[in-house]
């Protein structure tokens, strides 16, 4: 299966073309290989369209003025992302300064790719499902639902930096609570514990306590 993607701008117009794809077949064969046809066509669209929209965001410009230094372009590399819908791998530029070491990257910056090298969607629905799942079983959800083959290890990864990222910004963030639907009849409240592993250290109980109006 192949994907054309024509962009007509002044019209505000996407054409999307797939090919070789017996779409008569599927209708009249088994439904449920006829879903995943259609899933297949979803992640292939949703793949070369976020691709197209990390490209847009490169920068090919021959300095870069940053942190009140110049920063010079290097030669273009591939970029190897992680999308709601599959890996994606495109050239992109990166800038370093005369003297060297670290190196930036425009679209990187400019995607807020700051979670590994997963888009900030992505890095939202991990974060989402492992709220309520553990990184094996959302590894096994993503794998059925988006055709995604993401190791436990790398999902455990990202939920670590979104919630870096949270810590680092919620003194800035003036969270409300939101006014209670109906008079509150009943208090709640509940405590538990788990025993966790704590680098350098032993096992040690961790607390949680909710109050439930």
């Amino acid at each position: 299966m192949k994907l054309t993607i024509n962009a007509d701008v002044q019209a505000k117009q996407l054409t999307l073309t797939f090919t070789d794809v017996d779409w008569e077949q599927a209708q009249q064969g088994n439904f449920y290989q006829g879903e995943q046809l259609v899933r297949q066509m979803i992640t292939l669209s949703g793949r070369e369209l976020t691709r197209q929209l990390l490209a847009s965001k490169d920068c090919d410009q021959p300095t870069l003025t940053r942190v009140g230094q110049t920063w010079y372009r290097k030669e273009a590399s591939p970029g190897h992302y992680q999308t709601l819908y599959g890996p994606v791998t495109l050239t992109r530029h990166t800038y370093q300064t005369s003297a060297g070491g670290q190196t930036f990257c425009p679209l990187e910056a400019a995607c807020q790719l700051r979670v590994g090298r997963a888009t900030p969607r992505l890095a939202e629905v991990l974060s989402f499902k492992l709220t309520a799942q553990t990184p094996r079983e959302v590894a096994q959800d993503l794998a059925l639902t988006h055709g995604l083959d993401l190791a436990p290890g790398s999902l455990h990864q990202v939920a670590q930096s979104v919630g870096e990222i949270a810590v680092a910004k919620a003194e800035r963030w003036q969270l409300e609570s939101p006014p209670p639907a109906a008079k509150v009849a009943i208090v709640a409240t509940g405590l538990d514990g788990s025993h966790l592993p704590l680098v350098g250290e032993d096992y040690k109980e961790a607390m949680s306590g909710t109050i439930a109006l």
